[in-house]
């Protein structure tokens, strides 16, 4: 049986609550990746931000404002604005298919994977994907 831990990432890239959305913004720019996840001083998981929710939640209301506009208020506006702070998680020695189906009930992009309160690592759909390629 394959475990989560057999395929999650776990080179995390996170941001903390405080992050400027002009920050996050430009670690979504010229990446490989489509969530970033949002942890307080201590390490814990508070949020995960992803790809549409930087687009839609932060820039989408502010679509009639200037370049210069935008970038103001993108300084202004900060990370635990724009996350979403009900997380779905799943331990690392969980069944892949387990975490297959909470993805799936959950209708998520991605999995953080938690062990006694602390962030191990990632579970998206691509590694889901690269699973069943044997890639």
């Amino acid at each position: 049986m394959r475990l989560v831990r057999d395929r999650m990432s776990t080179g995390l890239l996170t941001v903390a609550p405080d992050t400027t959305m002009f920050d996050v913004i430009n670690l979504f720019k010229g990446r490989r990746f489509r969530h970033l996840l949002v942890v307080d001083d201590v390490g814990k998981l508070v949020g995960v931000i992803s790809e549409r929710d930087a687009a839609g939640r932060a820039t989408g209301p502010m679509s009639w404002l200037d370049d210069a506009e935008m970038d103001q208020a993108l300084h202004e506006m900060r990370a635990r604005e724009v996350m979403t702070d009900e997380i779905k998680t799943i331990r690392s020695d969980a069944a892949l298919t387990d975490a297959a189906n909470v993805v799936i009930d959950a209708k998520i992009g991605c999995l953080p994977v938690v062990d006694d309160g602390v962030l191990v690592g990632i579970l998206c759909e691509s590694d889901f994907v690269r699973e069943v390629a044997g890639r």
